[in-house]
């Protein structure tokens, strides 16, 4: 059974609100060409190197980011059982990546601080998934605390601090 101090639906709530956001922003950024004049998918199936236009990259990143979300918010309503650390840990990231996603923009589509934002944060998404999928408490505190997950936990704050340095007026 989950612990209680664990507020699983809030957590859900928080990661769908986050995937909600990304379908948004998917909705209003161009999807413009590549900077080929080919199709993406033609290049791929000539076996040539293909070049996403700024706003291509940050679509496919923001694509990426919505599905891993959704699969920690799945993962976070059916954990049976999640190590008080934990579910404080991904609380905090997830509470940290919805105040940087409020304040991205689409003007923000080719900016590297940003697509770094969304790849760390669907990297710790990936781990909070396969931690929440663990079910004996310690396996899950001896990989949340290994060196990979403190990387990863850090890596996403500061990815997530430099878009807040990035959106703070100067």
């Amino acid at each position: 059974m989950a612990d209680a101090t664990f507020d699983k639906t809030s957590l859900e709530a928080k990661c769908t609100a986050l995937s909600d956001a990304a379908t948004a922003a998917l909705a209003t950024i161009s999807l413009a060409g590549t900077e080929h004049s080919e199709d993406p998918d033609n290049q791929i199936g000539k076996g040539l190197p293909v070049k996403l236009s700024p706003a291509r990259a940050f679509a496919a990143r923001l694509a990426i980011f919505r599905e891993h979300a959704t699969q920690l918010a799945v993962c976070a309503q059916g954990a049976d059982v999640v190590l008080p650390q934990l579910g404080i840990e991904l609380d905090k990231a997830v509470a940290e990546a919805q105040r940087v996603f409020a304040g991205l923009k689409s003007d923000k589509e080719g900016d590297g601080s940003a697509i770094e934002f969304l790849s760390s944060l669907s990297r710790l998404f990936v781990f909070g998934t396969q931690l929440l999928t663990m079910n004996d408490k310690q396996e899950q505190k001896v990989k949340l605390e290994s060196e990979d997950g403190r990387t990863i936990f850090e890596a996403a704050s500061a990815a997530s601090r430099a878009v807040i340095d990035d959106l703070s007026p100067n």
